[in-house]
């Protein structure tokens, strides 16, 4: 039962901190947050009086890979050997888990 109020208060501990700082945020009248219409507004505007020339690059693009070469991959046998090894480590948990979880509600 311990357990159990540790965790609550944890998860309310966690949601009030989560809150507080929008609580302290909606009670302050002196920073004004124009809405996203007034922002695209004056974006535009700023781009409209803006005189420059777009920026043209004079670096070539990179070159792709050719279509009948393979990219990526790779790792041999030791890629493999963890690979099994982490599946087999996974499964064997998920097993001693369930087994525990069977055990203690007396199934």
């Amino acid at each position: 039962m311990n357990v159990r109020k540790i965790v609550a208060m944890v998860v309310m501990a966690t949601l009030l901190v989560g809150i507080a700082p929008l609580a302290a945020l909606a009670g302050d009248d002196t920073v004004a947050t124009p809405g996203i219409r007034a922002s695209i507004d004056k974006a535009v505007a700023k781009s409209l009086t803006d005189n420059r020339q777009p920026v043209v690059s004079t670096r070539p693009a990179p070159r792709r890979a050719a279509a009948g070469q393979a990219v990526g991959g790779g790792g041999g046998k030791m890629m493999a050997v963890v690979a099994i090894l982490g599946t087999v480590g996974g499964l064997a948990t998920t097993y001693y888990v369930v087994k525990q979880m069977r055990k203690q509600t007396g199934q």
